[in-house]
């Protein structure tokens, strides 16, 4: 994120008293991208003035959003696969809070609800939620984590159940009609006669 990263150079530069007259020069050199042909095309010299550099290359990497863009953004964002809950309900929050920036508490409450429940990529915790009817992003946060918990045990009590049943190459059945049709009384899984 362009934002963040001048953000961080800004405070390097309070952390070692660059010059102001320094501080462009400096940001040009630690372009990830060629700075002498991005800054060509900017009409940025190492002699302008860093706020209007920064504006410049602001607007060039990291473009204001339209209302529209940032409500779809909103809309189509869905956890990604090594994000933890708690990173996703916190990028829902603040895209949210730009997203709709005047919506009220309550309807806010109902967006991010609604958007975390449907862009969480675990099918279970998802049906547990659906379920729950969270009034607020803390509560359905906090119901995911629960319900991410109640999986992980489910999965260990199955590895259990398979290498009870002397190992995993075959077809294990989960459910109790799944049991049933492939032969095995409540007596002989493993010790899981419940």
């Amino acid at each position: 994120n362009f934002r963040n990263w001048v953000s961080r150079l800004e405070r390097y530069f309070g952390l070692v008293a660059l010059p102001p007259d320094r501080r462009t020069s400096v940001m040009l050199l630690n372009l990830a991208s060629d700075p002498t042909h991005t800054a060509r095309c900017l009409g940025i010299r190492d002699a302008t003035e860093f706020k209007e550099a920064k504006k410049r290359l602001m607007n060039y990497y990291s473009p204001e959003e339209t209302p529209e863009e940032l409500r779809s953004r909103f809309q189509m964002r869905k956890q990604e696969s090594a994000e933890s809950i708690e990173e996703f309900a916190r990028d829902l929050r603040i895209l949210g809070s730009r997203a709709f920036p005047r919506a009220p508490d309550e309807m806010m409450d109902l967006l991010l609800v609604q958007q975390f429940v449907g862009g969480i990529t675990d099918q279970d915790t998802k049906a547990r939620l659906i379920l729950k009817r969270c009034k607020d992003l803390n509560e359905a946060v906090s119901a995911a984590r629960i319900s991410e918990v109640a999986n992980k045990t489910i999965k260990g009590h199955r590895t259990q159940a398979i290498l009870a049943l002397g190992g995993g190459d075959r077809y294990t059945p989960t459910g109790q009609n799944e049991w049933r049709e492939a032969g095995y009384s409540r007596d002989n899984r493993g010790g899981h006669g419940d």
